[in-house]
């Protein structure tokens, strides 16, 4: 992608124009800018940056607050601004939570001079943020990424620190935003917070389709995902160890030096129809998804798994897991399972009839249409011309 060093000013007086906004998002600038040498896309930077690019396209000025990697600060992509943090690894132990990282943060925040701050996601950021915009007086907009964002006790958060400030950042947020019901319902039970229910950003249906299973050919099932405990990519292994006849290809950074990364790595070298592939470029999905004949989500939790709506688009099945609100189930787009046994028996009733497979590819794209950019980005900016409806502070 071509970078350039800034983006014109929007035309017209501050009552004419769209509020600016600006992303926390330090993991964003690998999708932002499609620099394939930096690691680490999961959903939530994709969906920031796919909205992004939807709100800019209507004309909102959008900035990004990334990590430092060596890129010009404030640099232009496809229109999209993106102010440097700090170097990921950089900083004093004991001392780099405050500097450089808070301080980064804010000097950041302070060079994007946004109307409106958003934050996707429950951690440090989101609270650091919140105290930055309260000082400012600028509205955030806290938008849950994953369904333990909306629990108490945040289980995915390891320390009191992050615990206490994704919950500042949860309180003291102008607008919440929940991905679907269940999180909605989550909010109001676990802090009395009212929210705004959004569904996940697709691409909508796509021209190119999933093969579907052909006599003669081995089934191939894709998962997709961070190689850690709660995406449970041990579960895929058990599943392929009872499908021997199903080939199955899995999508995530496996070279990691973790103790669960060896563990699958050893795993899947005693099982000849495991295939590992390594973290990819988000560039290269497309291609495993319209490969395969079956995704395989194996996750404790979630949010709205992009992987879902990046599989649907193509009129791939799921056979998952974790169903966000039983759309899966409900709309016959694949199969559920609470347990290996389940989940492996769901991919053989799926792949094993043409006719399955077909009414499930079918059911897939019109779940790929319910997620339409259009409609999805309609909602949020209501969200933020609300917030801030005349434009300018």
């Amino acid at each position: 992608m071509t970078e350039q060093p800034g983006i014109p000013a929007v035309a017209g007086s501050p009552a004419q124009r769209r509020p600016s906004v600006c992303w926390i998002g330090l993991g964003s600038y690998n999708v932002l800018s499609g620099r394939g040498d930096i690691r680490h896309v999961g959903g939530a930077e994709v969906q920031r940056v796919r909205i992004s690019r939807e709100l800019a396209a209507r004309g909102y000025p959008v900035s990004f607050v990334t990590f430092d990697h060596g890129q010009a600060d404030g640099i232009a992509h496809e229109g999209i601004r993106a102010f440097k943090s700090y170097q990921e690894q950089a900083g004093l132990r004991g001392l780099k939570f405050i500097h450089p990282r808070w301080t980064g943060l804010w000097a950041a925040m302070s060079r994007a001079d946004s109307d409106i701050y958003l934050v996707r996601g429950a951690d440090c950021e989101a609270g650091q943020a919140a105290l930055w915009c309260k000082l400012h007086r600028r509205p955030l907009v806290f938008w849950c990424a994953n369904d333990a964002d909306c629990q108490r006790n945040f289980p995915l958060l390891r320390t009191w620190r992050e615990r206490n400030l994704a919950r500042l950042g949860l309180k003291l947020a102008d607008a919440v935003v929940a991905q679907t019901a269940t999180q909605a319902r989550l909010l109001r039970e676990e802090f009395g917070l009212a929210s705004v229910q959004i569904p996940n950003l697709g691409v909508g249906p796509s021209a190119r389709s999933a093969s579907p299973p052909t006599a003669g050919r081995r089934p191939r099932v894709l998962w997709a995902g961070r190689i850690v405990p709660e995406k449970r990519c041990d579960w895929l292994l058990e599943i392929a160890a009872l499908q021997p006849d199903f080939d199955f290809n899995v999508v995530g950074p496996t070279d990691q030096d973790t103790p669960y990364a060896r563990q699958i790595r050893d795993r899947a070298a005693a099982l000849p129809n495991v295939h590992l592939h390594g973290e990819r470029p988000y560039s290269e999905m497309p291609r495993f998804y319209e490969q395969a004949q079956a995704l395989c989500c194996t996750s404790r939790a979630e949010g709205f798994p992009n992987t879902f709506l990046e599989a649907w688009s193509v009129g791939l099945p799921v056979v998952t897991s974790f169903d966000p609100d039983q759309i899966v189930a409900a709309g016959g787009a694949g199969a559920v399972g609470g347990d290996i046994a389940e989940l492996s028996r769901g991919l053989g009733r799926l792949l094993g009839s043409a006719e399955a497979w077909s009414r499930a590819s079918t059911a897939a794209r019109l779940c790929a249409e319910a997620h339409s950019p259009r409609q999805c980005v309609d909602k949020f900016a209501g969200v933020l011309d609300k917030l801030r409806p005349h434009g300018g502070r």
